[in-house]
């Protein structure tokens, strides 16, 4: 079922293969790769092979930043990762942060230490400096190159995440982005398979199925919320 992650969340894949969907676009996760997803994006239909294991970090962003407000340099940890929420690690990487999970985990479950949540909170540190050092790495400008297409479709997907509860018109997210209805389609269509007006009305489904798993939450109020009842699901641009 569909999903909104209100924390941090880092998964490092050691073997076997995964398929996970991140707002709306699927990624597929290997051995040494890491998913790395901010608060608040979607996250729906994970599949994984039948050999598949790795470990998988969830912490409350208030937790995060109370560490890191230690930190001496911090770069923007909480940028949004829409498009590229991976990247690979080398082996000798990978063992590094994998084996400060572990200690995080043995950290976790020795709830009797009677510095318990100290532990904890250093263990969680230490990986999170670890982390952010290889990451800043991976992320200097020469190693992610984005043509203009593809900087299209990271210029749409934050946009549509903002605003399609109220915006469900091609034209509007065309308009933002300076360029056609019909264009936008194409590239999206190209990138995703899916044209401008699949995005908007999947965006919708999955926010209705989201919001529907609340117990006390109203078929009817999900559409008034959504403006269900003004939006065409056809397949046009």
């Amino acid at each position: 079922s569909p999903m909104r992650l209100n924390a941090i969340s880092i998964m490092i894949a050691s073997r076997g293969e995964m398929y996970i969907d991140i707002d709306y676009l699927t990624y597929k996760v290997r051995k040494n790769i890491v998913i790395f997803v901010v608060e608040h994006c979607t996250g729906v239909n994970i599949r994984m092979s039948y050999d598949f294991k790795g470990l998988h970090m969830v912490a409350s962003k208030e937790q995060i930043r109370d560490i890191m407000k230690d930190m001496d340099k911090t770069p923007n940890f909480w940028k949004p990762q829409q498009m590229y929420p991976f990247f690979a690690l080398e082996d000798t990487d990978a063992r590094l942060l994998l084996e400060h999970i572990q200690r995080i985990r043995k950290g976790i479950a020795d709830n009797e230490h009677p510095f318990y949540r100290n532990i904890i909170r250093n263990e969680l540190a230490i990986f999170l400096m670890q982390f952010i050092s290889i990451k800043t790495r991976e992320d200097r400008p020469e190693t992610v190159k984005v043509g203009p297409k593809e900087e299209i479709v990271r210029q749409f997907i934050p946009l549509l995440i903002e605003n399609f509860r109220k915006e469900h018109e091609v034209t509007f997210y065309s308009g933002e982005l300076c360029i056609t209805s019909e264009y936008l389609s194409k590239i999206l269509k190209g990138f995703s398979g899916k044209t401008a007006n699949n995005w908007i009305s999947d965006a919708m489904i999955y926010e209705a199925k989201i919001l529907l798993r609340r117990q006390d939450t109203k078929v009817q109020l999900v559409a008034d919320e959504l403006n269900f009842s003004g939006h065409s699901y056809s397949g046009k641009s």
